[in-house]
């Protein structure tokens, strides 16, 4: 290969992972923290604002955590005067708008941490995107109200 030809290939590589990391970073997180449990809790909940600045429909398809066995979207509401919780496929996040993952609504359930995570603490988060973008976004551990124990499934 001619010498003069690494640099332009360099740029076309930095190019690529530069386009690949845009898509995912379309999608606006803002202020992701994780509900402090107990020592011995299994599942948690995550929450957040997902923004929209495009002119395009963002979907996030699923989530994940090396924090976590697994995570699932999910959606609290009220059926028959009791709170309820359900799976979701996916969030939508509409142009130029957001969708508010907070507790009594959409949130993220975490399953099976790793060990207890503590108040302080920052719990890496990955969210699929729709056409194979994701983003990682760092979710602090807060102390606060309920647990989501009392909801049913």
């Amino acid at each position: 290969m001619p010498r003069r030809a690494i640099p332009l290939l360099f740029t076309i590589l930095l190019l690529c992972t530069t386009l690949d990391a845009r898509a995912g970073s379309r999608l606006q997180v803002v202020d992701p923290w994780v509900r402090e449990g107990p020592p011995v809790a299994r599942v948690l909940a995550a929450f957040m604002v997902l923004r929209n600045p495009t002119d395009r429909l963002l979907v996030v398809t699923a989530a994940e955590s090396p924090r976590f066995g697994r995570v699932e979207l999910h959606r609290s509401f009220e059926e028959n005067g009791m709170m309820r919780m359900a799976p979701v496929e996916r969030l939508e996040i509409p142009p130029g708008g957001q969708i508010t993952l907070a507790p009594g609504g959409y949130h993220l359930m975490l399953f099976d941490p790793d060990q207890p995570p503590k108040a302080g603490e920052e719990i890496p988060l990955i969210l699929h995107l729709a056409g194979g973008g994701r983003i990682t976004v760092e979710a602090e551990v807060r102390r606060g109200g309920g647990e989501h124990h009392h909801h049913h499934h």
